[in-house]
């Protein structure tokens, strides 16, 4: 009888503790919308990893380069650096962790200007005991291109992207063909759930140079790579050694 009693009540503390913990994530989520929701005056970007560092180096790292890229800042700043102020909020997604980090758009500023912002204390959240995976470290991107179609020639559109060679340059050309309508809208990939019909730019991590730039999907599920021409598919490159600009072309 003990036993069946002792059973019983695992059972509502396991209950418990789920319920909890779904709580917990809810208000998480509401709070992460709610920055996302002011554009205005936050910077953000995420990363999922079932390795939890990696996954909060890989938000880091990407709310870096649309920093850099808005604030035209030529010196680039350093996770190390930027984990300072910013905050990471972390959350369970299955087997994988979240991080979403964030800054306030004045304190980015500041740091740029050489103000040293008041010290804030990054707030990681983790709602787990789940154990890290280690990490594959690796300097380069293993994609196999396919060779060109004898005489392929990238677009004039294609190529003056290509020119630009960084993420900065490619994140200011946008800025300025959108004021001029040669773009129509251009964003992170995290913005939207949707990009089967966006065109994709993508860029190495470590060198923040282009190493793609990708079509829409067409009716079978595949891109052209508008480079060489080839079918390619956004599959090809590792998510955690690339950052992904999305763009809708006039």
């Amino acid at each position: 009888m003990r036993r069946i009693v002792f059973i019983i009540l695992c059972m509502f503390w396991g209950c418990a503790i789920l319920s909890a913990q779904n709580r917990s994530n809810q208000s998480l989520v509401s709070l992460i919308n709610s920055i996302k929701s002011q554009s205005d005056q936050y910077f953000w970007d995420q990363y999922t990893h079932p390795n939890a560092d990696t996954a909060r180096t890989g938000a880091l790292k990407r709310l870096i380069l649309f920093i850099e890229a808005e604030l035209d800042d030529k010196e680039q700043f350093t996770v190390e650096e930027i984990a300072r102020y910013a905050e990471v909020i972390s959350i369970n997604r299955g087997s994988l962790k979240q991080c979403f980090a964030y800054i306030e758009k004045k304190t980015a500023l500041d740091i740029k200007k050489g103000v040293t912002p008041q010290k804030r204390i990054v707030s990681t959240i983790d709602n787990s005991n789940q154990q890290s995976v280690p990490e594959q470290s690796s300097n380069t991107i293993p994609v196999e291109v396919s060779r060109p179609p004898e005489k392929f020639v990238a677009d004039a559109f294609t190529l003056r992207l290509f020119e630009a060679k960084t993420f900065s340059n490619v994140y200011k050309l946008l800025t300025s063909m959108t004021s001029t309508g040669q773009v129509l809208q251009f964003g992170k990939l995290k913005d939207v759930e949707d990009y089967t019909s966006f065109d994709l730019i993508l860029f190495d991590m470590s060198s923040q140079e282009i190493i793609s730039i990708l079509s829409a999907e067409d009716s079978s599920g595949t891109r052209t790579n508008m480079i060489f021409g080839t079918p390619d598919s956004l599959s090809n490159y590792p998510q955690s050694m690339t950052a992904v600009i999305w763009f809708i072309k006039k």
